[in-house]
């Protein structure tokens, strides 16, 4: 009679665990995204953009199925902190503090560095060869959208500063800057040239790119939930991996 039930006990064990990664391969991963032109464009409820095909092919890879959801970006990171199973962001940078509740896959894309997007003849801009010293320069102040990081290096200039930072759109901040109501932003360079096309504002604002120490390559990546199923997790990274990250 042991011998039974312990064999019964792996049956049903067995089929739980299989059961389960059945219903979480079906199901597949929910991926948000917001306010990420030209990567990812949602316009009459589709989506375009270079990072679409790319994902949808390392998905395909991986026999995973993709979700596409558009959710504003201030709720995506409490999203992954709530460890919502199975969620994830995609084209985030990778922080520490980020990855205490949110596991990384490898980079799915490289930027070339970041530019700073102003009002067009700002001298005080002009000036500066560096960011190091535009930050230094106390009659310049950025705005910064609100849980937006960069790479290391600007990471760590920006801390402890108490910039403003807004929760609306890079559209918006674009706006605010052609309304005097900011100095400057930072984006990366495709991101920048791509809105400020869109914007209708190139008359008003343009793109500074000349900071010697703004040209270092930074790599974004996907961010999934803690408890997101492990195999599925597993197989996407691999398939990331294998087809190495897009560089604009």
């Amino acid at each position: 009679m042991p011998k039974i039930r312990l064999c019964f006990c792996a049956l049903i064990l067995t089929f739980l665990i299989t059961h389960s990664q059945a219903r979480a391969d079906h199901y597949g991963l929910v991926v948000m995204y917001s306010d990420l032109e030209p990567y990812i464009i949602s316009k009459d409820k589709e989506i375009s953009g270079f990072l679409v095909p790319y994902m949808n092919r390392v998905a395909t890879a991986a026999n995973i199925e993709i979700h596409w959801r558009n959710v504003p970006w201030e709720n995506q990171l409490p999203a992954l902190k709530r460890n919502q199973p199975n969620v994830c962001a995609i084209g985030l940078f990778k922080t520490p503090e980020r990855e205490t509740y949110s596991k990384f896959t490898h980079p799915i894309g490289t930027d070339k560095g970041f530019v700073l997007v102003s009002a067009k003849g700002n001298t005080a801009l002009t000036t500066h060869q560096y960011f190091k010293s535009v930050l230094a320069d106390r009659t310049l102040k950025p705005i910064l959208q609100e849980d937006t990081v960069y790479n290391p290096y600007v990471n760590k200039l920006l801390s402890g500063k108490n910039f403003p930072r807004t929760q609306g759109s890079v559209s918006r901040m674009l706006r605010m800057l052609a309304q005097n109501s900011a100095d400057y932003i930072i984006l990366t360079p495709v991101m920048a040239k791509a809105l400020l096309a869109k914007s209708g504002l190139s008359s008003q604002i343009t793109i500074y790119n000349h900071f010697k120490d703004l040209k270092e390559t930074s790599a974004y990546y996907m961010a999934c939930s803690l408890s997101t199923d492990t195999q599925l997790w597993g197989r996407l990274n691999k398939a990331i991996a294998l087809a190495g990250p897009l560089a604009k």
